[in-house]
Order: C-alpha cells, then structure tokens, then sequence
C-alpha cells in the first residue's frame, strides 16, 4: 500500500512538473512570437521608407549611372520569408546597398541638398535606430526561450511538444 502511494505522489509530482514546464516554455514561445512580430512592423516601415527614397533618388539622379545602379539594388522585394536568418541576411544587405547610396550622393548636389531626401535618410536612421530596439528585444527573448528548452528536465518537455530553438536577428544598420 505504501508503495502504492509513494508511486502515485511520484507521478503526480512529475506531472505537475510537465505541465508547470510546457506552460513555462509555451509563454517563452509567445514572446519570441511577438517579438518577431514587433521586428517584423518595424522592417516593414523600412522597407515602405526605402521605396519613397529610391523613387525621390532615381528621379533626382537620373543622369549619375552610379547612383542609378545602386537605387536598382534597393529593389525592394516583399518580405515572403520568415526564416529570422534569410531575413536579417537580406536587411543587411540593404543596409549595405543604402551605405553605398549615401556615399555616391553625397557627392551629388541635386541630391544632397533635396529636402525629401534629406527628410527621408532622417526618417530611415530614426527607423534603423527601433529597428535595433526591436532586434534587441527579440534576441533577449530568443536567448531566455533557447536557454529554457536545452536545460534538463525542461529540455525532455521541450522534445515532447516538438519546440525547437529559434534564430537571432544579427542587424547591421546603414551608416550614413
């Protein structure tokens, strides 16, 4: 009888634990979501910013073929994957595209002393700066979730309901 019951304390106890650590990782889990939510608004902004600076740029600067090459590379296409590290690889490279963008016009008067596009790069780095904001707050929640599934015994809940570890968002912004 007293095994019985010892075995039933046990197993309730290990129960209680699982069920304690699925909700644990599941609220970790929506967090992550959010958060990559939240990034994901910001990037949109930015992606709709760039669009306005490439069309005020590739109308100011139609005869510099230099500039008109790099407004070609800005092309910006929708943002159809989700995958953390295509994505944050494909900003970096935009990052990278729109450097290169305000080298070349810096050194072209009909576009540096344009109000639209100097109101435009202000908008885009005030843009890049929540973007990193965001970014923060999605890696801070991605290492917390990470953590949280790899450490025994949570890891073995984390195995049962199929949670796997998520990416980090590495962003570069534009130097400008």
């Amino acid at each position: 009888m007293t095994s019985i019951i010892i075995a039933l304390v046990l197993l309730s106890v290990t129960l209680g634990f699982a069920v304690f650590a699925y909700y644990k990782i599941r609220k970790a889990d929506e967090t992550v979501y959010s958060a990559h939510s939240a990034l994901n608004v910001q990037l949109s902004f930015r992606r709709e910013i760039v669009k306005n600076l490439s069309a005020g740029v590739s109308g100011l600067a139609q005869d510099n073929s230099e500039i008109i090459s790099v407004v070609m590379k800005l092309g910006v296409e929708p943002d159809t994957d989700f995958k953390i590290d295509v994505r944050a690889e494909r900003e970096n490279k935009l990052s990278s595209n729109l450097t290169d963008l305000f080298k070349l016009s810096a050194g072209v008067d009909a576009v540096k002393n344009n109000e639209n596009f100097s109101a435009s790069k202000k908008s885009l780095l005030k843009c890049e700066e929540r973007i990193k904001q965001s970014a923060a707050f999605y890696n801070n929640s991605v290492r917390d979730y990470n953590t949280m599934i790899s450490i025994f015994p949570a890891s073995i809940v984390a195995k049962m309901f199929d949670y796997s570890p998520a990416g980090f968002f590495n962003f570069e912004p534009t130097k400008g």
